[in-house]
Order: C-alpha cells, then structure tokens, then sequence
C-alpha cells in the first residue's frame, strides 16, 4: 500500500485496493494473485484483466508488477527483482 501510494499518488483507488486484499495464493517463486483466476477473462469470471503498473521497490523486492483489473481491483502482483 505505501509502494502504491508514494508512485502513483493520482491514484488513489489502487492503495485502497491493496488494503482491500483478503485472499492471496502464491504460484512458483514470483507471483502472488489475490482473486481466484478460475474462468479467467470469461464472461462472469471474477479476473477480468485491464492492465499493469510497475512499482519499485529498493529495499526488497525490486520491480513489481501490479495486475489490475477491470474494477480497479489488485488481482495480482508478480516480483521482477
């Protein structure tokens, strides 16, 4: 959430979903996804894919990218270094 809030400060909607996260499931070293991706993009499918934003992060993780779909949800991230 402070990533998120500290790079991308004209939008504020992508913190708040970060804090909004109540599921995670990790897949192999380096992704992290926070909606179910079953159905994926189909018609009624929680994960409806939209776009990605890159966070830094220089204490740890390096590059993140964020996956954000279309409601604006944070539907994964997946670590870069």
């Amino acid at each position: 959430m402070e990533l998120a809030s500290e790079q991308h400060e004209d939008k504020k909607w992508l913190a708040e979903s970060f804090g909004a996260i109540t599921y995670a499931q990790r897949v192999g070293t380096s992704r992290v996804f926070f909606v179910t991706r079953r159905n994926l993009n189909k018609p009624g499918a929680p994960w409806q894919f939209d776009h990605k934003i890159s966070l830094h992060d220089p204490n740890k993780h390096g590059q993140i990218e964020v996956y954000v779909l279309k409601d604006k949800r944070v539907g994964g991230v997946r670590y870069l270094g």
